[in-house]
């Protein structure tokens, strides 16, 4: 692992580092993994939004257009 990995590693909490590395053993059943990615994903949805919302409440950054029926 390279330093910047390190780094980010820190950067990333430790239950989303334990979703991450369940999700990569394939000895798991292919079930349970999928949960997990599951998870990866809801969190990962959270966070985007999260970050848009911010960016949009700063004025960096302008809110997205729906087309109907979009979203």
């Amino acid at each position: 692992m390279t330093t910047k990995e390190e780094n980010q590693q820190f950067e990333v909490p430790f239950q989303v580092q334990t979703l991450i590395a369940t999700l990569s053993d394939k000895k798991e059943r292919v079930h349970v993994r999928g949960n997990y990615r599951m998870r990866l994903e809801s969190i990962r949805r959270a966070c985007e939004k999260a970050i848009v919302d911010y960016d949009i409440e700063m004025g960096t950054m302008k809110p997205p257009r729906y087309g109907k029926g979009q979203r």
